[in-house]
């Protein structure tokens, strides 16, 4: 389970029931937590493979390897508490137990399913912690409902249930998600105030620095970076690597660069998800959006203007040259990202050989180069 190795962690779990054991509360409660972040993990990287062709991770549960057999996840083991709790008084669902489930449904998107839980731990009489409404305002934020997100804040406070640091992380995070920025800083301003322990972490700072660099608001999002080191927050890779991705979004590769400069100054290694970042910069040609519009304007004169040939004629070679001079650029940036990225020591990962072929190919780099990053990447 601490490992994240959550499928052989539910194979093992099948095998032991088959074998005769008796889970206790807390095993039940542990593999739903490990199943429903799991399935979160799962749902993030459908999101962003959303435009891709891989369908590895398009399915909600395990096969095992050796028997074909369908592991469970943690919707199965919940009903399976639930059932076991009629027999075995040990096993009736305390508010942890209630919580993993609730945060499995939310996982899920069994939102009516989660809701029904709360309610029925209401009506049990257990009582809630803040981990059940960090839950909640989580999982409203990544469905965009900013009401939901306001309702379990509502709730929490309500029910006298004090935020910790993972609260305030929860609340910029979601309204992050639902767009609304303003909210998001002042959620975070408002968890500054709180008592020592209960402070944002670094998740809450990189959750608005990431929002504010989405929205092209790189300055703001670089001056919350300012303040976290005022504040002894340390930034980590993860909130440089946002700013990394919006400037190379932008086409400020030079910016992009110096941010990476700043991450080392400031004590924090690039990741290979930093590197790839940069190598993204290499693929995207804006000559070739300036080309369209070029080439759009000499289609237009040539109907009306008896120089438009030669002149034409020597726009074509202009623009010929300027292509070729960003695709050397470009190549030379991927070399040079390559080599910083080995010399640091960061592995390189599929990611990274797929953007390199990508970038060979938007850059016309021969056929056997291309054939010499992909027979490096086997």
């Amino acid at each position: 389970v601490k490992a994240g190795r959550a499928a052989e962690v539910a194979a093992a779990f099948d095998a032991y029931v088959a074998a005769g054991g008796s889970p206790t509360l807390r095993t039940y409660t542990d593999l739903i937590t490990a199943l429903s972040k799991r399935e979160l993990q799962r749902r993030n990287r459908r999101s962003r493979q959303r435009f891709s062709d891989d369908k590895e991770h398009h399915d909600n549960t395990d096969v095992d390897a050796a028997s074909g057999n369908r592991t469970s996840d943690a919707i199965d083991l919940w009903r399976a508490l639930s059932t076991a709790d009629t027999d075995d008084d040990a096993l009736v669902p305390d508010a942890q137990a209630y919580t993993a489930a609730v945060g499995a449904f939310m996982a899920h998107g069994m939102v009516t399913e989660g809701d029904a839980l709360v309610r029925e731990m209401n009506r049990r009489g257990v009582a809630a912690g803040a981990r059940l409404y960090n839950t909640l305002i989580a999982a409203r934020g990544r469905l965009g409902d900013i009401d939901g997100v306001r309702a379990a804040e509502r709730a929490m406070r309500d029910a006298g249930v004090r935020p910790n640091a993972a609260t305030h992380g929860s609340r910029v995070a979601a309204y992050v998600r639902c767009g609304e920025l303003e909210l998001a800083e002042r959620a975070l301003r408002s968890g500054m105030g709180d008592r020592d322990e209960a402070k944002p972490t670094v998740h809450a700072y990189t959750a608005l620095v990431q929002g504010l660099s989405r929205a092209g608001k790189v300055d703001e999002a670089r001056e919350w970076i300012r303040e976290m080191r005022r504040r002894r927050v340390p930034p980590n890779a993860h909130t440089y690597s946002t700013i990394v991705d919006a400037l190379v979004r932008r086409g400020d590769v030079g910016g992009a660069e110096a941010v990476v400069e700043e991450m080392r100054e400031d004590g924090v290694e690039p990741t290979a998800v930093t590197y790839n970042t940069l190598l993204k910069s290499c693929v995207s040609n804006r000559v070739d959006e300036t080309n369209s519009t070029m080439d759009s304007a000499s289609r237009d004169s040539s109907e009306t203007s008896p120089m438009s040939s030669s002149k034409g004629g020597d726009d074509a070679a202009s623009t010929s040259s300027s292509r070729e001079e960003t695709e050397r650029v470009n190549l030379d940036r991927a070399r040079r990202v390559l080599e910083s990225m080995r010399a640091a020591g960061v592995d390189t990962t599929v990611v990274t050989y797929n953007t390199l072929i990508d970038a060979c190919i938007k850059n016309g780099e021969p056929t056997e180069a291309t054939m010499g990053v992909l027979g490096a990447l086997v």
